[in-house]
């Protein structure tokens, strides 16, 4: 796996081998689940697990200096459920301490993490090598200073409620700082909360996290949603479904992740409002397998547009514009945390956070996002609608082939055989959501309109199995399939685990290609066709907003 992500991942350049090991596994294989799941979650684990020694040796701080900097706390926004005992609340999140990095010092860390781009490089200097422009390089710094801090093992976290007594959590932080616990709620507290079976409105409170004998908890704000027993709860992923991330494009992918804004992908954000606005107590739950310490971008970016790093200061949190409105409507967060404590966790950590969520919420109707790029997605969403399947009432799969010429990930539809047609849709643009969700609380999975994907034929030996399913796939189109269509663009692997080799071979044909192209951006390059792109002989790439 690691051979297949080096072929990708070079794509035509000489990048060290350290450089490449330093990108790929703290941020491209991290956050981006570039088809190397197992690689992700077999390697990342102890890196994070010995992420103090690791700061200690990049930045050069002694035990002393780590003890005197300031502590921070991580307070990830999250949900309570209805119990006889009266409401439980999740509380969730992580204890650090961050350094004060001279900005000569967050731009060479910066430059680790770049694939063919720079925060300091100068004009000429390299082949195809992007410069920062100014304010990508802020915020690279400001994300490289989020990145770098030192997890606070053995902390006493305690909970501020709102019109609630503190409480204390029944452990003290992991040896990576997270901290992760259900808290009971009394059914006598100050401030009235209505009973979760006489309501089926959410209901929101305001908790704050800090450390005793510490002055952290300015960062430790957050909102917890008491979702009652009933209702429709939407699960979406967040790279390529909220906002652009381009994980299939490690260069743009890393550039997108760490120096530009926060940028929604086309006019999904209207979507989402509309369903906030229109059907009736939806809770809306934002799950991504980003670890813990490099999600405060996420939180904040997807509700808070344009969601904009404060560059006058590495301490500082965000800023937003005032008068900009939300992106996406408020809900709770799941997030990769860094404490693998359990085999699950370590190895399927996103079907870890969505079992806890099912099972926690058996009675909640239940609608799955996501996009083909996410190898995880692919797989888990077909599993969970078989295991729940009266809680799981749709899923919808954006094809990132059809709008983006440069995905050249090869992906498998073998799971999606032993579900029924009515229950999924591989969609291609925001628009091809509209209308399925009504007021009313009637649903409707498919559009008829949009073309679907030929399935792999389901066999004996694929990992879901259900005696109530059948197993035929979706009609496909009566439409002759073109050149740019995508089951002829991106045909699904004809083997179960074979998609990660086939995207490796994919794009290394790929970056073969890219280094004979005369001049770039080419469009004889597929990673130089991102949406827009003008190339160099003078033509371009169609916009996104086209379906090809």
């Amino acid at each position: 796996m690691a051979q297949s992500s080096l072929v990708i991942f070079r794509q035509g350049d000489q990048i060290s081998l350290n450089t490449l090991a330093y990108a790929s596994l703290r941020v491209v294989v991290v956050m981006a689940n570039l088809s190397a799941t197992f690689f992700e979650n077999a390697i990342s684990g102890p890196i994070y697990k010995n992420a103090k020694s690791w700061v200690k040796k990049e930045i050069g701080l002694t035990d002393w200096q780590i003890q005197h900097l300031p502590t921070r706390i991580l307070n990830i926004p999250s949900y309570a459920n209805w119990t006889d005992e009266g409401w439980r609340l999740h509380v969730h999140g992580n204890v650090y301490k961050q350094p004060h990095l001279t900005d000569e010092k967050l731009n060479t860390l910066a430059n680790k993490f770049l694939i063919r781009a720079s925060t300091t490089l100068q004009k000429g200097h390299r082949k195809h090598f992007y410069r920062l422009t100014p304010e990508e390089a802020a915020q690279a710094r400001n994300l490289i200073a989020e990145i770098m801090v030192v997890p606070t093992d053995g902390a006493e976290v305690y909970m501020h409620i709102e019109g609630h007594e503190n409480i204390t959590l029944p452990w003290k932080t992991s040896s990576t700082g997270d901290f992760d616990a259900w808290l009971p709620l009394s059914k006598h507290e100050p401030r009235s909360l209505v009973d979760g079976y006489l309501t089926d409105k959410l209901q929101t409170l305001d908790i704050s996290a800090h450390v005793y004998g510490s002055d952290a908890g300015v960062d430790g704000n957050a909102t917890s949603y008491l979702v009652p027993p009933h209702g429709f709860t939407l699960i979406s992923d967040v790279d390529d479904i909220l906002r652009v991330a381009e994980i299939w494009n490690p260069k743009q992918m890393l550039l997108n992740t760490f120096a530009r804004p926060y940028t929604p992908w086309l006019n999904m954000p209207d979507l989402y409002r509309e369903w906030a606005r229109t059907v009736p107590n939806v809770h809306f739950h934002y799950l991504t397998v980003t670890p813990e310490p490099d999600t405060r971008w996420y939180i904040h970016g997807t509700s808070k547009h344009p969601g904009t790093r404060n560059s006058a200061s590495i301490n500082a949190a965000w800023t937003q514009h005032i008068d900009a409105p939300p992106s996406y409507p408020p809900g709770s967060f799941d997030t990769r945390p860094m404490d693998f404590t359990t085999l699950a966790s370590t190895t399927h950590a996103r079907l870890a956070m969505l079992e806890r969520y099912f099972q926690t919420f058996p009675q909640r109707k239940i609608i799955l996002i996501g996009d083909t790029s996410n190898k995880d997605v692919m797989r888990d969403y077909p599993g969970l609608a078989l295991k729940y399947a009266e809680q799981v009432q749709c899923i919808w799969i954006r094809n990132t082939a059809v709008t983006d010429a440069t995905d050249n990930l090869v992906w498998t539809t073998r799971p999606y055989a032993l579900l029924p047609p009515s229950k999924y849709m591989f969609f291609n643009h925001p628009l091809d959501l509209t209308d399925l969700l009504l007021p009313d609380g009637s649903l409707t999975c498919v559009n008829s309109s949009v073309h679907q994907l030929p399935l792999s034929p389901s066999s004996s030996s694929s990992s879901f199995s259900h005696p109530s399913s059948p197993s035929s796939p979706l009609p496909s189109s009566s439409s002759p399939n073109t050149p740019s269509s995508p089951s002829s663009r991106h045909r699904s692997a004809a083997l179960p685990g074979l998609d990660a080799a086939a995207s490796a071979a994919r794009g290394a044909w790929w970056a073969l290609k890219c280094v004979f192209a005369a001049h770039r951006p080419s469009a004889k390059c597929p990673f130089d066709r991102r949406p827009g792109t003008a190339f160099a002989d003078g033509s371009a790439e169609a916009s996104e907003g086209g379906v090809r």
